[in-house]
């Protein structure tokens, strides 16, 4: 692991650790830190658009459970079809 690697790891390791799970609506932050992956990948699954998120300004906001239901799915695709989450 380099050593970039083990301060997002790190990083995201601590965002779980204060991750209200009773919120609906997390962050960018809090989302890589739920999938437990860096930011910057998590802006790739952005830009390749098979995640589900939406943006709200500049900000990038996600239903946790729509990211649960895509990691529980083991799709790297999200339909293009509206989800229940983006209504």
């Amino acid at each position: 692991m380099t050593e970039i690697e083990k301060i997002y790891s790190t990083r995201n390791a601590e965002i779980v650790a204060n991750f209200d799970c009773e919120r609906a609506i997390v962050t960018f932050q809090e989302a890589a830190g739920l999938l437990r992956i860096s930011r910057p990948t998590l802006l790739e699954l952005l830009k390749r658009g098979v995640i589900p998120a939406r943006k709200v300004g500049r900000c990038w906001r996600f239903h946790r459970d729509a990211l649960l239901a895509w990691v529980a799915s083991g799709d790297s695709r999200v339909s293009r079809s509206r989800s229940k989450y983006e209504r």
